[in-house]
C-alpha cells in the first residue's frame, strides 16, 4: 500500500513526520511516498488521534534486526504443532518469522497492537508481566525491555509458560552470560552480537533455555 505526503515548509516537521512513518514500518520509494507491508491506515489513524508514537525509553521498544531475528527463530527449532508465544512484541519483528497461525503476541502498546492486527497477527493487549497465568506455550521467542534489569523478570515469567520438553529463546543483553538463572532448564549462548540495534551500542546474545 503506497500513501503519499506532501512535503511541508517546516523541515523540522517534516522530518518528525518521516520519523513516524518509518517507526511504523514505512519505506520510503520517493519524495512523500511512503509503502507498508501491511493495511497502515487504522495505524496511521491511531496516531493522528494520539498524537503521539511509543517512546524508546519508556516503552524500551528497540525493534529486532532482521539476522538476530532469523537467528533466534532458527535456535528455537519451531516445529508444525508447536504453540508458540511472543511477549512484549512489539511490531512483529520475531513473529514476522513464526507460524501466523499458532503464534500469540503479547504487547502493551495500543500502537504496536494495531501495527500486528494490521499484519494479521492474533494479539493479546496488556502488560505482559501481568498476563498469562496458567497459559501455557512449546515455544517462547523473545526480545525482552532491557532497562534496569528488567529483562530478567520478563525472562522468568515467560519460564513460567513453558512446557515440559518445550523451550524459551530470548536475546538478551550479553551480561546475561554470567547472570541468567532458571532452575529446571538447560542453558546454552549464541555468539555476541554487537551495535546490531539501532539507536544503541548494546550487545546481545541469543539464550536457547530448555525445559527438562
Amino acid at each position: 500500500m503506497g500513501r503519499h505526503y506532501n512535503r511541508s515548509e517546516n523541515p523540522a516537521a517534516w522530518d518528525e513526520a518521516c520519523r513516524v512513518l518509518e517507526g511504523i514500518g514505512g519505506t520510503q520509494v520517493d519524495s512523500g511516498v511512503y509503502r507498508f507491508e501491511y493495511a497502515a491506515g487504522a495505524v496511521i489513524d491511531e496516531i493522528i488521534v494520539s498524537g503521539c508514537i511509543p517512546d524508546k525509553v519508556s516503552h524500551q521498544y528497540y525493534a529486532t534486526p532482521a539476522n538476530i531475528a532469523q537467528e533466534a527463530i532458527a535456535w528455537a527449532g519451531i516445529g508444525d504443532r508447536d504453540t508458540c508465544l511472543e511477549p512484549s512484541a512489539g511490531q512483529g519483528a520475531l513473529a514476522e518469522f513464526m507460524p501466523k497461525d499458532r503464534t500469540l503476541c503479547v504487547e502493551i502498546s495500543d500502537l504496536h497492537c494495531k501495527v500486528l492486527q494490521a499484519k494479521g497477527y492474533t494479539v493479546q493487549k496488556a502488560d505482559f508481566l501481568a498476563w498469562g497465568e496458567g497459559r501455557l506455550f512449546s515455544r517462547v521467542v523473545m526480545n525482552p525491555p532491557f532497562s534496569d534489569g528488567r529483562w530478567q523478570a520478563h525472562l522468568a515469567h515467560a519460564a513460567s509458560m513453558v512446557i515440559a520438553g518445550g523451550c524459551l529463546v530470548a536475546i538478551l543483553p550479553d551480561s546475561a552470560r554470567k547472570s541468567a538463572n532458571l532452575p529446571g532448564f538447560d542453558l546454552s549462548f549464541s555468539r555476541t552480537f554487537s551495535n546490531e540495534f539501532q539507536g544503541t551500542s548494546i550487545s546481545v546474545v541469543i539464550l536457547k533455555a530448555t525445559k527438562r
